[in-house]
């Protein structure tokens, strides 16, 4: 065994599957770059944020966000270790920091994007580390390898 399989919902689902407009689908991050998760994340986080639920909740309840900063810990983990990780936590989290008072001042939640903010963030991390492929170790990273995933 291994880890792997499909989340279900989407195109392309089990190993090496994509992104689909309706869920996103496992697949191995090696030999991508860290740029290139991050884009295919913010799609995520933004599906995701934009659910007419989620929407409803911020709209109610603009300081609870605790949605947006479970994501925004998961996108600031992506880039842990590269030159300048702390200027893309700063920098997401300054934007970040301003979406409730946004959405206290009226801006609807389904206007507020988390890819936008992601790429922003990604310009503060040094270039040649945010863009070099990901490289896996261990068992985990052999079996993608070996079938042809990474």
């Amino acid at each position: 065994g291994g880890r792997g399989g499909s989340s279900g919902g989407g195109s392309g689902g089990g190993r090496g599957g994509e992104w689909s407009g309706d869920g996103f689908s496992y697949y191995s991050p090696l030999g991508r770059t860290r740029s290139e998760v991050l884009e295919r994340f913010g799609m995520y986080a933004d599906t995701v944020l934009r659910h007419p639920d989620q929407i409803g909740f911020l709209a109610h309840h603009p300081k609870a966000l605790l949605t947006p900063r479970t994501l925004i810990k998961a996108s600031i983990g992506m880039v842990y270790g590269v030159r300048d990780g702390s200027k893309f936590r700063k920098s997401a989290e300054a934007e970040f920091g301003e979406w409730t008072a946004r959405i206290v001042a009226g801006e609807p939640p389904g206007d507020l994007s988390f890819s936008q903010m992601l790429r922003g963030a990604v310009a503060a991390v040094n270039e040649e580390d945010i863009n070099a492929p990901l490289v896996g170790e261990g068992a985990w990273a052999r079996e993608w390898t070996s079938v042809g995933n990474g």
